[in-house]
């Protein structure tokens, strides 16, 4: 059996930007990461919901890959 997907929110900016968020913003990111955490990175891959992708426009501060997941039809 594959490993559930570890999140870590530990991250400053992640927390200033989740603070500023909108109430009902802060709800549906809230149930998406606490859905992501309970799948592996198989299931999130085959997710038709997450809408997942690259961006291509960015790196991680090592040069990692970037993804988007949709959190609502508006929100990224």
């Amino acid at each position: 059996m594959s490993a559930l997907v570890r999140l870590d929110l530990n991250i400053e900016r992640f927390q200033r930007d989740l603070f500023k968020l909108e109430q009902d913003q802060q709800l549906a990111l809230l149930g998406t990461l606490r859905k992501i955490a309970e799948m592996t990175w198989e299931q999130v891959y085959r997710d038709k919901g997450l809408h997942w992708e690259s961006i291509e426009s960015r790196a991680g501060v090592n040069k990692e890959r970037l993804y988007s997941l949709r959190v609502t039809r508006k929100f990224r």
